[in-house]
């Protein structure tokens, strides 16, 4: 979605009427990726000084000659390196950017040493693209960032896409010439890579779309003047220009350009999706009884989807001291400003710094335009952007008012156009008119979000634990028993992970072994490096882990279902005391002085009419006697009871050790014994802490006890005494 000839335009512009020209020096070269990049240091700039790493946007050709932005000349007239990469693949290029992005910072500093704070800026896709750079590891001192018209949906954007080319296939159905062409497969709709044109550019310009697509024209009469266009044609683009909301012909047959070539691009690239599918049409309501009749109806594959929302959502986690400058145009039809209600649903850009100075991490601004455009700004409102985000990473409050008077300073200094900002951003438009709502995935993606216990219902005898945390990670480990060959009795593991969409990705998970629970010493603990793990969601109830494991420990991908959930919070649940929440104690704890081992404590209210009761579950990661795993587990076995003080509670829960068999293939659970260890209370002392009492005499583990502190809350479930 690169910001077209307008965006281009003012490249040259602002160049002719910023600050004196400096001299610089400039580097061009090509990365060992494949990536090129550009990089312009002015004279006097030294190690520690500003750099900013400019983001282009999409672009259907490889980019060989990456430009520097409509800010360069300003940027380096104020003493800021400059740097961009044209990344090492065209299209869709979320899925290498930001890697593509520390490579280019790391050529830059073999040259010309350790730049000090960073900045990134960039349109359409380039300023999603900068909005992840802050999110991302090794950008920790990117201070700020210049957003304008970003895609901020991340992979809901292509929804839009999906459902642009399914209603053009079935209100042109049966069109003489005006049916596009479909590939073999199980993708027809997603040309073959060898079909997409070589020269269609950013979408927006391109004669290379309207020439491919003047089966479009054939359908809808499109690029031909209104009284030249039939009563057939007229109907058909009349219904699919209502079916995208779109009152501008060209932002229709740009969308086209993206609904076909783009689409397929980012199906069939080896170095994107690589042929699959993320794509579901199973549940959409398509408006209209004709649409809704012709669409085929599928469900796309659940670890593409989730490969998409991975390196394309924006998760809010950004460092406290970052400041970011959103801007959008109003009539902008290809991006819609509607895209910066997903900034809303992260809460981290909406965070504000202690008081007095209370200032808010985003800012953003909406244009006022008479007509459509793309990233349609003037030098002087993008001049203004710049300022803005200037004054806010210094530490200063930024309103509406302070950006107005910036662009009006930006016209004094020589910098033209309009200033069309004239008060708050007022977006009435809804997500789900233009990015149509999924409700298995919606589903899924809220089932990835709720804490729960799962199991391998052909492996009945292990499970996997998911707990989501507020910030959009969460922890997930699974308890089973060793390989055929490999010591002790059983085997847990664990690991943290990062929720995209409707999966969650765990790059690390690790086994530990080597303190003995009655003897316990942390020092004894040893870490083994385990592997990963990717966790997808179909439904509520239904998910699928894949495991990248040690060669010995089989079945990598295994089914799973729900034997357990924890939903939001959203009102007092009745218990033993009335109008007490005690569910909102669940969570992770872990005693200082038996660190390498932790206590799950997980609620599961159940409703039945107007009444609830609740369930709990413990699950303790320990070690046995000789220093091997060990995972108890159990049910509260009796009522909840009033603790020693005020507003506390103690659960007991008497808990059994699972042994006997292998981990797959060789699991048998015909062999697993329940070994009895004993009881265990907890009495919550606070919020933030448990006190554990333990008899685990019948196991032959002793009594004892300790505190342990909470260390994890389950998402959306905050405790209310602390």
């Amino acid at each position: 979605m690169r910001t077209g000839r307008l965006l281009a335009g003012l490249l040259s512009l602002l160049m002719l009427v910023s600050l004196p020209a400096a001299a610089v020096t400039e580097v061009s070269l090509q990365l060992p990726s494949g990536a090129y990049i550009r990089i312009a240091v002015p004279d006097g700039w030294r190690a520690g000084d500003g750099l900013v790493l400019y983001q282009h946007g999409f672009n259907m050709e490889f980019d060989d000659n990456p430009d520097l932005g409509p800010w360069e000349a300003t940027l380096l007239g104020e003493g800021y390196a400059v740097a961009a990469s044209g990344y090492r693949t065209a299209g869709w290029a979320l899925f290498t950017a930001v890697e593509d992005n520390r490579d280019l910072v790391d050529a830059f500093r073999q040259r010309f040493g350790e730049p000090g704070h960073l900045v990134s800026m960039g349109g359409s896709m380039g300023g999603l693209v900068a909005l992840r750079l802050a999110e991302s590891p090794g950008f920790e001192r990117l201070r700020g960032v210049l957003s304008v018209c970003p895609p901020a949906a991340g992979a809901r954007t292509w929804d839009t896409a999906i459902d642009l080319r399914m209603a053009y296939d079935a209100v042109c159905e049966g069109v003489g010439g005006g049916e596009l062409p479909r590939s073999d497969g199980p993708f027809p709709w997603a040309f073959e890579l060898d079909d997409i044109p070589e020269d269609l550019g950013d979408l927006l310009n391109s004669g290379a779309v309207l020439r491919t697509l003047a089966r479009v024209t054939q359908c809808t009469g499109v690029s031909l003047p209104p009284i030249l266009r039939s009563g057939g044609q007229r109907d058909r683009l009349a219904r699919l220009m209502a079916f995208g909301k779109f009152t501008n012909e060209d932002f229709f047959v740009a969308t086209m350009g993206y609904a076909t070539f783009a689409l397929s691009d980012l199906v069939r690239d080896p170095h994107k999706l690589n042929g699959a599918n993320p794509f579901t049409t199973e549940g959409v309501d398509y408006g209209t009884d004709l649409i809704n009749g012709r669409v085929p109806r599928f469900r796309g594959d659940a670890f593409a989807r989730s490969r998409l929302h991975q390196v394309s959502d924006l998760t809010g986690n950004i460092p406290a001291g970052t400041r970011v400058v959103v801007l959008h145009t109003s009539k902008d039809e290809l991006v819609r400003p509607v895209h910066q209600r997903f900034l809303d649903l992260n809460a981290d850009y909406l965070e504000n710094s202690p008081p007095p100075a209370n200032i808010h991490q985003l800012f953003r601004a909406l244009v006022r335009e008479n007509t459509n455009t793309h990233c349609g700004f003037t030098p002087a409102e993008l001049g203004a952007g710049w300022t803005t985000l200037k004054n806010s990473m210094a530490g200063l409050p930024v309103k509406t008012t302070d950006y107005q008077q910036a662009c009006t300073a930006a016209q004094t200094s020589g910098l033209g156009g309009e200033c069309r900002v004239t008060g708050e951003p007022d977006i009435t438009e809804t997500l789900n008119e233009t990015m149509r709502p999924r409700p298995n995935q919606q589903a899924a993606e809220e089932s990835a979000r709720m804490a729960g216990l799962w199991i391998d219902p052909t492996l009945i005898g292990e499970g996997f634990f998911i707990e989501p945390l507020a910030d959009g990670r969460a922890v997930v480990s699974g308890y089973s028993y060793p390989a055929l060959g490999d010591g002790g009795e059983q085997l847990w593991w664990v690991g943290l992970g990062r929720i995209d969409g409707n999966g969650i990705s765990v790059p690390d998970i690790a086994l530990y072994r080597g303190p003995r629970f009655q003897s316990f010493q942390t020092s004894d603990l040893r870490a083994q490096g385990f592997g990963s793990a990717q966790i997808v969601f179909y439904t509520t109830d239904q998910a699928e882990i894949r495991l990248s494991v040690p060669g010995r420990y089989g079945r990598p991908i295994r089914p799973l279902s729900r034997i357990s959930a924890q939903p939001p919070y959203l009102g007092p649940i009745i218990l033993p005391i009335p109008n007490v929440p005690t569910f909102s104690l669940g969570g992770i704890y872990v005693a200082p002085e038996r660190r390498g081992e932790g206590l799950i404590l997980h609620h599961m209210p159940i409703r039945t009419g107007n009444e609830f009761i609740q369930r709990d579950f413990l699950i303790w990661y320990s070690f046995d006697n000789e220093g091997d795993p060990m995972w108890l587990v159990g049910e509260r076995s009796e009522p909840i009871t009033a603790g020693t003080a005020f507003g506390t509670w103690r659960y007991r829960f008497t808990l059994n050790r699972p042994a006997g068999t292998f981990y797959p293939p060789n699991f048998d659970p015909s062999q697993i014994s329940a070994t009895p260890f004993g009881t265990v209370e907890l009495e919550n002392t606070s919020c933030s802490g448990m006190r554990v009492r333990y008899d685990g005499r019948p196991g032959g583990f002793g009594q004892g006890e300790f505190r342990a502190d909470r260390v994890t809350t389950t998402r959306h479930n905050d405790c209310v005494w602390d």
